[in-house]
């Protein structure tokens, strides 16, 4: 199990000091992660796609995990939403 981010917190001013350089370093993790795994769970915040801040990353990963699409899957809700995070809370209603 990885993070997209190198940093986590409940609240988005936490996030306001991060250092770039650790975010790819994590990077890293997460390619050796992918090439380690015989199955790939994704999730991320539902918003995340949306936003401008956090688009860089996510473009990245997503072209990371291109070479292992066929072992590549996330959770939708019930309202079809994708890519939702464990964070928020697994549902026996998810898929």
């Amino acid at each position: 199990m990885v993070n997209l981010f190198a940093y986590r917190s409940k609240e988005q001013n936490g996030l306001i000091n991060r250092d770039d350089k650790l975010e790819k370093d994590n990077l890293e993790y997460v390619r050796q992660a992918l090439r380690g795994s015989e199955l790939i769970i994704v999730g991320w915040g539902r918003d995340a796609d949306g936003k401008a801040k956090y688009r860089d990353a996510l473009d990245s990963v997503k072209r990371e995990l291109l070479p292992f699409k066929d072992r590549v899957k996330c959770f939708r809700d019930k309202k079809g939403n994708v890519n939702c995070h464990l964070s928020v809370g697994y549902s026996d209603e998810w898929s």
